[in-house]
Parts: structure tokens; sequence; C-alpha cells
């Protein structure tokens, strides 16, 4: 299994992927592996990928807020003892959760709750 992970750039906000995520002993900075050099990300954006894709061959982290061909709204949660996704039902009022075997494949990622929030209050992107 390849573990995937992204995170916004301290300097810039974009979006980095690398293969390596650190942190250092000074503080909460943590860096990727981006390109053969590490780079500073913001703390609260770093997300990890256990490889799974959505319904396009997009990677799925944690934080990614994924509809299913129903128009049942997830977001995708890492265990961290088993490094599998579990998928929580956002809109139901028990977060019903689904783990385990999932088929991700009749899922499209639609946003995250970085850059997204909005999906919690409407469920449609604007």
């Amino acid at each position: 299994m390849t573990e995937l992970c992204r995170g916004k750039r301290t300097d810039n906000g974009e979006w980095i992927y690398g293969d390596v995520m650190k942190g250092t002993r000074k503080g909460d900075k943590i860096q990727i592996l981006h390109n053969g050099k590490f780079v500073s990300i913001i703390s609260r954006t770093a997300s990890w990928s256990d490889s799974t894709k959505d319904m396009y061959g997009k990677h799925i982290y944690e934080g990614d807020f994924l509809k299913d061909r129903d128009g049942t709204l997830w977001l995708a949660a890492m265990n961290a003892r088993s490094k599998n996704f579990s998928f929580i039902d956002v809109k139901s009022p028990e977060q019903y959760t689904i783990f385990g075997n999932v088929k991700t494949t009749f899922m499209e990622i639609v946003g995250n709750i970085h850059d997204n929030l909005e999906l919690l209050k409407d469920g449609e992107k604007k």
C-alpha cells in the first residue's frame, strides 16, 4: 500500500502532494517531500490517502467530501490504527458511518473540509 499525503503550502496556500510527511521537534511545523525537497505545509491541512480512488480515478484524502450516485454527501475519515477509510454521512442526524470495503467507484470527490465547508450547510457546491 502506497501512502500519499497532501497539505497546503505555508508560503502560498497551494495544495501540494508527496509521499512522505514529517514533523519537527520545534512547534507544529509539518513538511511534505515534494519534487525531491521538503516543503512546509499548514499543519491543519495535512492529510493522508491510502490509494483509494473515486469514480474518476482521483485519490481520496482524509477530509474529502464525496457524493454517491444517490446524492448522499460523505466525509472521508482515516482510521489511525488500520490506515483505512471510513465514510461519514454528514447529513444524517446519526452520522451514519460505513467502514471497510466501500465501493468508492460509485462516489465522486466534490470538495474538502478546508476549501468547501459550505457543503456541510446546504450539500451543494456554490
